[in-house]
């Protein structure tokens, strides 16, 4: 027995220390990897977009995917969607209407109607459009009203989808 072990003792001499480097190796890369998340590079360019940090960013992306396969969200997470509607950051609040078009079968949609309602006279034309679709995806009668007044609007962009909304209504008749 004691020659078997010493002649395996050189064996555990060399081993043991490459066990605890490579141990030390793991651990080193687990650390890195906890401190330096890797974010998609759309979240990277939304989060330039927004004008919030990366790790709010994911959250919110997060949330618009969840709300866009039909997952109503959380009472924390509509809290931060209320957050995006209620900035002055325009592209926020159209981000924030996005998701909004995704919450009419939940205990949100009044909510969700009531933000849209009140970004339907913002000052950004992006928003107004996307705040009129909303309407219409809610099934809240005045987007049509909304939709009537736009059509000869001077902005491309307003009388393109008052246009597009008023044809949908009319393929579905």
């Amino acid at each position: 027995m004691k020659q078997l072990l010493t002649r395996y003792n050189a064996f555990f001499k060399c081993l043991i220390p490459l066990t605890v480097g490579f141990c030390c190796v793991l651990l080193v890369f687990a650390l890195y990897k906890a401190l330096n998340p890797s974010y998609p590079p759309y979240v990277i360019e939304r989060s330039k977009l927004l004008q919030m940090p990366l790790p709010e960013s994911k959250e919110i992306d997060s949330i618009h995917t969840q709300v866009a396969n039909g997952v109503p969200p959380s009472d924390q997470q509509w809290e931060k969607v209320k957050n995006l509607l209620e900035s002055d950051n325009t592209q926020r609040q159209q981000f924030g209407l996005l998701i909004l078009g995704g919450l009419y079968k939940t205990k949100y949609r009044q909510d969700a109607i009531r933000f849209a309602s009140s970004l339907v006279n913002s000052p950004a034309s992006n928003v107004q459009a996307t705040a009129i679709t909303v309407l219409a995806k809610m099934h809240d009668s005045r987007w049509k009203e909304y939709a009537l007044k736009n059509r000869d609007h001077p902005d491309v962009l307003l009388r393109q989808n008052a246009e597009r909304l008023l044809a949908r209504q009319e393929r579905f008749r």
